[in-house]
């Protein structure tokens, strides 16, 4: 029983995180005042969220329905489109959005006179190598593909070498955000000229901490099945491989919905997109209507 409410849950939050990152890429697309180089950075993170979303629900089909099938399948799925790229790219973004937001608050007037592309290209560098660099040691590493599984998750793709590489870097990834996140607030205390630019980054700021307490809870559980004896072990392994995407789900869905909430400037944008669109366009003409009368 407690698959299906798990599969339900997944199923819901894949459909809202969809609808929510498409839902502000096109916002920034078509509002002006919004195409600044965070706005193009948290696109770009929408973009990966979509990606890894729609294989988290083809994979989860897999599972709902017990279809047997093999590591070379699941590879295929988190291949095309690139859930591989797409899952470790969005997890160095959210370390670039800190290091975007101390370069904005160190040098305000200079943030603001960069080439906004070139910028924008060039501050992701981190992202390209380690997303393309896990593609090319996934490609070589001697990965057993004719296991057979009907879990189509990470942890049954990867190559183990890997995947012990993955939780010790994501790690070191999280502290660093973690570092950085305390440097901005401690800027943010002790300069009070500063204080102007919470509203611009609460939202950034709100999405980053959600990142780092579901991760930090993933690779703790993962540690946690890694060096308990067993059967301790197995029991702890079993359920990270279960649950582990319920709690890590979280971060793929909440962009949208944060700065919707958080963000005044965002959510009179925001609300003339999708269904809050047709909303606000229907009482845009309501308005307009009681005016004319």
């Amino acid at each position: 029983n407690d698959d299906y409410v798990v599969s339900g849950f997944i199923y819901l939050c894949a459909a809202l995180g969809i609808y929510g990152n498409v839902c502000f890429i096109l916002t920034i697309y078509r509002t002006k005042e919004l195409q600044h180089s965070r706005a193009y950075l948290l696109s770009t993170l929408c973009v990966m969220h979509i990606i890894v979303l729609i294989v988290f629900f083809v994979s989860r089909i897999f599972y709902t329905y017990n279809i047997q099938t093999t590591r070379q399948t699941c590879l295929i799925i988190y291949s095309i489109p690139p859930g591989i790229y797409a899952a470790s790219r969005h997890a160095m973004l959210y370390l670039v959005l800190i290091v975007d937001i101390l370069i904005a608050l160190a040098a305000p007037i200079r943030y603001n006179t960069l080439p906004r592309l070139r910028y924008v290209i060039g501050i992701q560098t981190p992202c390209f190598v380690y997303g393309f660099g896990l593609i090319i040691a996934h490609i070589f590493a001697p990965t057993q593909t004719g296991i057979v599984t009907n879990q189509c998750i990470f942890a049954d793709v990867y190559e183990s070498s890997i995947t012990n590489f993955r939780i010790q870097f994501g790690t070191a990834l999280n502290i660093a955000i973690v570092v950085l996140y305390l440097i901005v607030i401690g800027l943010l205390l002790t300069h009070r000229h500063l204080r102007v630019h919470r509203q611009a980054i609460k939202g950034v700021m709100i999405l980053a901490l959600v990142f780092v307490l579901t991760q930090f809870l993933v690779y703790a559980v993962a540690y946690a099945g890694n060096f308990n004896p067993e059967p301790v072990a197995s029991h702890i392994k079993a359920f990270h491989k279960k649950y582990a995407i319920t709690y890590a789900l979280l971060n793929y869905c909440l962009t949208y919905y944060v700065h919707f909430f958080l963000s005044k400037d965002y959510r009179k944008v925001l609300a003339r997109t999708g269904v809050c669109g047709v909303y606000y366009h229907k009482l845009k003409s309501a308005q307009i209507g009681i005016t004319v009368i």
